[in-house]
């Protein structure tokens, strides 16, 4: 009986994990981390955690937990289903090769021999021809002699991609789940200089997910991010704006949205990132927290450049809450009447200037030319019998100029003014007037 038992499950064997035995088998070992006290270090809760060289700025990150965005559910069934860069410390079986030490027609228990296949990967799994990535990582590794790409999305350049045989994390573990982080340690081991996080799952399960550290170009990081975001981070926007109105100032009206959700968005090839959805009586807005890399690595995928260029980032905008700007703009209110104020003021202060020298004018005129020829003056008035002293009063000078004659008969000028006007005068007195 005890025999019989025993051939069924060598033979139940033989027929579920049998093609193992001929994969190309790739799988990396956990390196054994020394104890060290944790420095904490307090989170800057207003930014999401990014691709950096510095270690002391991961430090604020430890005690944080993450959520690994999710793929859109359309995505296409040609992106990686499979990642190469989750490890754990304690080794795995994945599945038992049956090997036949000696074949004959009546088997016997001794002609067979289970050899357990193990790995460290995270929650392993036995992939043949299956799209494969690093998560958060740009450059190809090299592993037992299997090279493993993070491709771009070759599609857009008709090229196909390779799938790979071997032992990978399948994304479904990953994608859309919470970790804490309990470590970050940065390390220039072997080609790839990797940042590596230490996680646990909500299961309590621990992982190492080795990424990418950050490339500085001389500038900045901006077309690289982690394909996370730190739930300390989006809990804080949510106290923020979350069931508020808001107002934006970099889109013009300046209108006024109220939060209404949180939800995920994204294209069919790109991760899901966390967005606001924006609401007013004329429009609805979805507004990203944050940019999401591509499914193939760290960066942002370089087909989406023209995209980008076109999309508003939530971190991007003028935001204030409405009773600030209501506030505000309250300030600038009485500030702007303050200024018309003033204004009005010096306005009025500048007429009774004016009335004052009128009157001046007008009593020294009365006094010099007598009020019949005082008052054409002050009306701009010219008459026969002016002298040149009173249409300089009244006209002042010609802007045409002054042509002169002078003769037995005496002094005869011609005063040009503009507009066809003409004036004569006859030893001094005005004696015609040409319009």
């Amino acid at each position: 009986m005890k025999m019989k038992v025993l051939l069924s499950a060598i033979v139940f064997t033989l027929y579920t994990v049998s093609y193992a035995q001929n994969m190309k088998m790739i799988d990396t070992s956990v390196p054994k981390k020394d104890k060290k006290e944790a420095v904490v270090v307090e989170y800057d809760s207003l930014t999401n955690i990014r691709p950096y060289k510095d270690a002391s700025y991961y430090k604020q990150f430890v005690g944080q937990s993450i959520l690994f965005y999710p793929r859109n559910p359309n995505s296409s069934e040609s992106l990686p289903k499979y990642y190469a860069n989750f490890l754990t410390s304690n080794e795995q079986v994945v599945a038992i090769d049956t090997i036949w030490r000696k074949k004959r027609s009546n088997p016997k228990p001794k002609d067979y021999k289970l050899n357990q296949i193990t790995s460290k990967r995270y929650k392993p799994q036995l992939v043949k021809d299956g799209y494969v990535t690093l998560c958060a990582s740009f450059h190809d590794i090299l592993e037992q002699g299997y090279r493993i790409f993070p491709f771009e999305i070759y599609r857009a350049t008709n090229q196909s991609m390779e799938k790979h045989d071997g032992i990978f994390t399948p994304y479904n573990e990953i994608e859309g789940r919470t970790f804490k982080i309990l470590d970050i340690e940065l390390s220039d081991a072997g080609v790839e200089k990797n940042t590596i996080f230490a996680l646990q799952s909500e299961e309590g399960d621990t992982l190492y997910w080795y990424a990418k550290r950050g490339e500085y170009d001389g500038f900045n990081y901006t077309s690289q991010h982690y394909p996370v975001i730190v739930l300390g981070f989006m809990d804080k926007m949510k106290q923020l704006y979350l069931n508020k109105d808001i107002y934006i100032k970099n889109i013009h009206p300046i209108n006024k949205y109220k939060c209404m959700e949180i939800a995920y968005s994204g294209s069919e090839d790109t991760y899901m990132v966390p967005s606001f959805v924006l609401k007013n009586d004329s429009a609805d807005l979805i507004m990203p927290l944050c940019e999401s890399p591509s499914l193939f690595s760290y960066k942002v995928s370089i087909f989406d450049n023209q995209k980008r260029m076109t999309q508003m980032y939530f971190y991007n905008l003028d935001v204030v809450e409405a009773d600030v700007y209501e506030e505000t703009m309250e300030r600038e209110r009485l500030a702007k009447e303050e200024l018309l104020m003033k204004e009005k003021l010096a306005q009025e202060e500048a007429k009774k200037l004016a009335s004052i020298k009128r009157q001046q004018r007008t009593k020294e005129l009365y006094k010099k030319y007598g009020k019949a020829t005082a008052d054409l003056i002050l009306k701009g008035q010219v008459c026969i019998g002016m002298t040149k002293a009173m249409v300089l009063e009244s006209w002042g000078h010609p802007s045409g100029g002054i042509n002169k004659t002078t003769g037995a008969w005496g002094t005869h000028e011609q005063w040009v003014y503009g507009m066809g006007q003409y004036l004569y005068f006859e030893n001094g007195k005005l004696t015609t007037i040409q319009n």
